[in-house]
Order: structure tokens, then sequence, then C-alpha cells
């Protein structure tokens, strides 16, 4: 396996890792829902990618990262109209 097939992986690790940060902030549950789903489904096609790396998994990689940061600033927006 390529150093090249690893970095989407490595980099999905550090994106969930500093989204999971404002929860030791007390936000509330949605957000954390949000996270956990959204991460959980980037770092699914990561590692689909970097385990067989084609030009499929590749897109599926692709097109689901925009998804994570979407759900991210979605479940902030409900856990904040929710206070």
């Amino acid at each position: 396996m390529s150093d090249k097939a690893r970095l989407p992986a490595s980099v999905c690790k550090l994106q969930i890792g500093v989204s999971l940060l404002p929860i030791q902030f007390d936000l509330g549950g949605g957000y954390a829902a949000g996270v956990i789903s959204g991460g959980f489904y980037l770092l699914m096609t990561s590692y689909q990618f970097t385990w067989g790396p084609s030009l499929f998994n590749a897109r599926r990689n692709f097109l689901a990262s925009p998804i994570q940061p979407a759900l991210l600033l979605t479940s902030a927006l409900i856990d904040a109209g929710s206070d």
C-alpha cells in the first residue's frame, strides 16, 4: 500500500479529531451525533480507498468529503436552535 493511498485516511482521522473538540465545550448531543455520523461515513470511504485504491473508491471518497462538513454544520445549527 502506497503512502498516497494512506493519506486520505490520515487526513480523515485528523479532521474528525478536530471536529470532536467542541464537544468538550458543552455542545449538545445533536452536534455530537452529526460529527460521529458524518465522520464515520467519511472514515469508511477513506478506508475503502486505502484497502482497494481504484478510481471508483477514489470518486466515492471525494464525493463523501463534502458530506462530513455539511452534516457537521447542519447538526451545529440544529443544536444551536434547540437551546
